[in-house]
């Protein structure tokens, strides 16, 4: 089913820019999509660049049922967004509409995983990789900085690079991502401190 609402209205407030009439779709797992609304609202902060392209706080139709972890597909250019969290906006507990987080995805592909099988009158035994998933699986890759201190070398700073997927995505450790060639392997992951979304650990790999 599909709800399209045009709601065309901008305007700047105190340096935040508000947009109305974007049409979305909605999709909750890789089986399919639940359904197109309009996003009512949305507001970045013209003074944070990096937010204005990462991070947006947005309001949705109620009737739209999205919640964290969804995937937000903005229907003009097909960009995908992660929804983070989502809660209920209104007055004297009437629900108006529903207010979200989304963070925009940069990263799509897919998770392999590994089975090792032995073929007769051979020594070792061979990795064969398959995918547990169909679909394309969209996501959001962070790479950041993580300051530790050695009492010898002094102060050694790493990269760490953690990958947010949905939860309905199935990946468990020592599984791969592999998007556009490039191939992560999977250290943790965890589906339990942010609703809707798995945080994984990951490091290049090498395999």
């Amino acid at each position: 089913f599909q709800i399209v609402l045009f709601l065309i209205n901008m305007s700047i407030t105190d340096g935040t820019l508000r947009i109305c009439g974007d049409e979305i779709t909605v999709v909750r797992n890789l089986s399919g999509e639940i359904g197109s609304y309009a996003l009512l609202a949305g507001s970045v902060q013209l003074t944070k660049p990096f937010q204005i392209e990462t991070f947006q706080e947005v309001k949705f139709q109620t009737d739209s049922g999205i919640a964290a972890g969804d995937l937000v597909r903005r229907n003009r250019d097909n960009q995908y967004y992660l929804c983070t969290s989502v809660n209920k906006e209104g007055i004297f507990n009437v629900s108006e509409y529903l207010q979200g987080v989304l963070y925009k995805c940069n990263i799509s592909g897919e998770v392999q995983r590994f089975r090792l099988t032995r073929t007769y009158n051979t020594e070792a035994p061979s990795m064969n990789w398959y995918s547990p998933s169909s679909g394309i699986i969209w996501g959001i890759l962070n790479t950041f900085n993580q300051m530790n201190h050695d009492s010898e070398i002094g102060d050694i700073t790493t990269a760490k690079v953690n990958l947010w997927l949905q939860s309905s995505v199935d990946v468990q450790p020592k599984d791969r991502f592999v998007s556009s060639g490039e191939k992560w392997i999977i250290n943790t992951v965890d589906a339990h401190s942010f609703p809707g979304v798995k945080f994984i650990e990951v490091d290049v790999d090498t395999r």
